[in-house]
């Protein structure tokens, strides 16, 4: 997940894997042999041809080095809020950003990771968590904590363009990869604290994985 050097933009990449998730959650899973649901498929927002021009033109400014606005951006987001899956098409597509970037990073650097010292580990999951709450919010201030991870956020973007916070969790979602990746698979990300739903600030801490729990009381 790449950051824009402004702070009223955000790298196009994003966007477009946000309308990826879009499409791909309106994509059915049925064939189309009946012809009265194709007719029915241009109501489907992620089929249609709005969405694959748009689609398009944020893989063009990608391809040319170019920066979109983070307004332009936000009313994506507050467009995809509305419906009511929209916490599965955020969460899909902070997941997929982060596991792109990630596996971007080879297998080496990859193996390099694992066999660091626990505190190096540490250092190096915080700036990844920090770049990717700046990647969705650039010119945010983030409070990171070191000892267990968490980062607080005041003035992130998501919060209040989506309805409830629900926009928050393409942050949580590419957080709990870059937890997975770097630093232990038996965690997950819990958003403690949201702008969105009332709260002063937007605050994410590590928790012990449900199922883990769950096994644990068994």
């Amino acid at each position: 997940m790449k950051s824009s050097k402004s702070a009223d933009k955000v790298h196009p990449g994003i966007a477009l894997a946000l309308l990826r998730s879009l499409r791909d959650q309106d994509t059915p899973a049925e064939s189309l042999e009946d012809e009265a649901f194709v007719d029915s498929l241009p109501r489907r927002l992620g089929l249609n041809d709005v969405v694959n021009v748009q689609m398009r033109r944020y893989a063009d400014l990608r391809d040319r080095g170019q920066s979109l606005a983070l307004s332009e951006f936000l009313d994506l987001i507050r467009l995809i809020s509305r419906r009511p899956d929209a916490r599965a098409i955020f969460s899909t597509a902070g997941r997929n950003l982060a596991t792109e970037k990630f596996a971007d990073s080879g297998a080496l650097r990859k193996a390099a990771r694992r066999l660091s010292t626990e505190a190096a580990r540490q250092r190096r999951l915080l700036r990844s968590m920090s770049s990717a709450a700046r990647a969705l919010s650039p010119g945010i201030q983030i409070d990171a904590d070191r000892d267990p991870p968490a980062l607080s956020i005041e003035g992130f973007a998501l919060a209040p363009a989506g309805i409830h916070g629900n926009a928050c969790e393409i942050l949580t979602a590419a957080l709990g990869v870059c937890v997975t990746e770097m630093w232990d698979a038996e965690l997950s990300v819990r958003h403690a604290e949201c702008q969105g739903r009332g709260d002063s600030r937007c605050a994410w801490s590590l928790v012990e994985s449900p199922e883990l729990a769950t096994q644990a009381a068994g």
